[in-house]
């Protein structure tokens, strides 16, 4: 049985080593566990659906050209893939995100499904409402989505901060520009 080609030779999956063999097995197991994605679009209006399935970006072929087109001060949000939160509840499998997450919540709470995304993922934006029926995010949400590998954020919504974390909210914004790359909009 063949296992892959490279050039002119059959690889054979049985004439691997033993260890080697193991690991490829153990991965594949693993990625059955959830689903991997570059750049993800999640949203829970219908309406906001269609524009962003349209919208996607196959494809970014150099990193180098998405940094000028961003800018020095915002960056161009692109993503390859977009879901439903109701297709996420549906299906109850991890997202695993690695470069850029967007979330346009207009009904639902994050908190719904805030343990099915993770990743090392550098950009995130968050979309909501300035409507009082929108989703509106919490510090403690925004807190939670921002891990240690994000480095560009927009926020195009209102975040409810109580007054306790009034200190908290300035001191990540003074150390957030700890590089040139990072951006907070």
């Amino acid at each position: 049985m063949s296992f892959f080609k490279y050039g002119n030779e059959d690889f054979v999956f049985s004439k691997l080593p033993y260890t080697f063999q193991r690991r490829l097995i153990h991965l594949a197991s693993e990625q059955e566990k959830f689903d991997c994605y570059s750049s993800l679009f999640i949203t829970d209006n219908y309406g906001a659906y269609p524009p962003a399935s349209r919208a996607v970006c196959k494809e970014r072929e150099y990193d180098c050209i998405q940094y000028f087109e961003d800018g020095p001060l915002t960056f161009s949000p692109t993503w390859q893939s977009v879901l439903l939160v109701d297709d996420i509840l549906d299906k109850r499998k991890p997202l695993f995100i690695n470069d850029t997450l967007i979330l346009h919540l207009k009904y639902t709470r994050y908190s719904q499904f805030k343990s099915l995304i993770f990743g090392s993922y550098s950009r995130l934006v968050l979309y909501g409402g300035l409507i009082r029926s929108y989703h509106r995010w919490t510090w403690d949400e925004v807190k939670i989505l921002m891990h240690d590998k994000v480095k560009q954020v927009r926020i195009m919504n209102v975040i409810e901060v109580n007054p306790k974390d009034y200190d908290d909210v300035v001191n990540f914004v003074l150390r957030f520009g700890r590089d040139v790359d990072c951006k907070l909009v």
